[in-house]
Formats: C-alpha cells, structure tokens, sequence
C-alpha cells in the first residue's frame, strides 16, 4: 500500500512538472534591467538610433519594434531572404524608463512575443479539444477502426511542442544579442554622433552581459 502511495505522488509530481514546464516554454519571461547613463529622454533617443521600425529589408540581423520614454519593444530580426529557423519564438523585450537621480533604467522582461503565444495558444488548445471529441467517439463507436485518432491528435500535439522548442532553441543567444544591442546604446562609452539614426547594433562595448535577475 506505501509502494502505491509513493507511486501515485510520484506520478502527480511528474505530471506537475510537465504542466509546469509547458506552460513555461510559452508563457515565461526572464525579468531584466537595464542602467543607463543618460536620462530618460536622452536614453530613449539613443535606443531609438540602434532601431528599426521594421527588419526584414535589413543587410543584417537588427534590433526591430518601437521605442518611446513611456514604452520599450524590441526583437531581433533576420533579413527577409535569410533562413530563420526561429519560426517566430525568438524572444521579445518589452519594458519602460523610469529616472532616478536624472538617470534612466530600463526595467522590463524577455519573453515570446504576442502573436506566437496566441498562434500556439489555440493550436494546442484546439488539438486538445479534437482529442477528447475523437477519444469520446472512439469510445462510444462500435467500430473498433477509429481507435487510432486520438493518437493522431497526440502526434500533431507532440509536432507542436517540437516545433516550439527548437524554434526557441534556434533563438537561444537572442536575450544576449538583444542585450548587447541595449546596453551599448546606453552606455556612455558607446561613441554617437548628434542626430545619427542608426548605427550598428552589433558594434561590441565589451563583452556582452546577461540581463540582471532578481535575487532570490
């Protein structure tokens, strides 16, 4: 009887963990924040210079999406004629300014963007919903054929959670990219000229660090 209970929490405890998991690889985010050396309507200039509206007429890998002093979204964005094995799940960096001692700090999270958690949102969803229909049909259903297409469901399920995690695989050094872009556009040390509209994301100013986690 102990053998089953240690068993059935074993069980419940993997099932925790997988749920955990799944909902993590779409839905989580890594907090970062950012020190600036300038203020925060100088801070948000300067991000601006290292930006682009839009990236896929690029020659390169850019820093793509919209910065203001009140809100701050960027990406990294390949060329149009590039192969991109992402698929969508690169990371997103959403954040805003805010000044203490008349300098800025931009404070905000890496996490997928809007469109891909809803895109994947409804297709597991979805496939869920046609499995326990198929798996309720089966059941019910004299014919003993049928009993393979909650499988199938399942297979298109796994297809899914594949497609996600190598696509974020593929993205897996865009937070330092992105981070590197961020920190040399607020950096002192990054040389910018007045009035200068872009320069290159990629210019180095040191090594590139992660973003700042939270203690405990």
């Amino acid at each position: 009887m102990l053998a089953v209970v240690r068993f059935g929490k074993s069980a419940l405890g993997a099932v925790v963990g997988t749920v955990r998991w799944f909902f993590d690889l779409l839905y989580g985010s890594i907090p970062a924040e950012f020190q600036s050396a300038f203020d925060s309507a100088e801070s948000a200039r300067r991000l601006l210079a290292v930006t682009r509206t839009f990236g896929v007429f690029a020659k390169q890998a850019v820093a793509a999406g919209d910065v203001s002093k009140e809100h701050v979204w960027l990406c990294k964005a390949c060329p149009f004629l590039t192969l991109d094995f992402r698929g969508g799940l690169g990371p997103h960096f959403k954040g805003d300014f805010c000044e203490i001692d008349g300098r800025a700090k931009l404070s905000g999270m890496f996490t997928l963007g809007l469109f891909a958690k809803v895109f994947w949102t409804v297709w597991f969803c979805g496939l869920l919903v046609c499995i326990g229909l198929m798996t309720y049909a089966s059941l019910l259903s004299g014919d003993p054929h049928p009993w393979w297409f909650p499988f199938a469901g399942l297979g298109m399920f796994s297809l899914g959670v594949a497609h996600v995690v190598v696509g974020k695989w593929f993205a897996r050094d865009d937070i330092r990219w992105l981070s590197n872009v961020i920190e040399g556009a607020l950096s002192d040390r990054h040389p910018m000229a007045d009035g200068a509209r872009h320069i290159e994301p990629h210019a180095r100013i040191g090594e590139p660090s992660l973003p700042v986690l939270p203690s405990g």
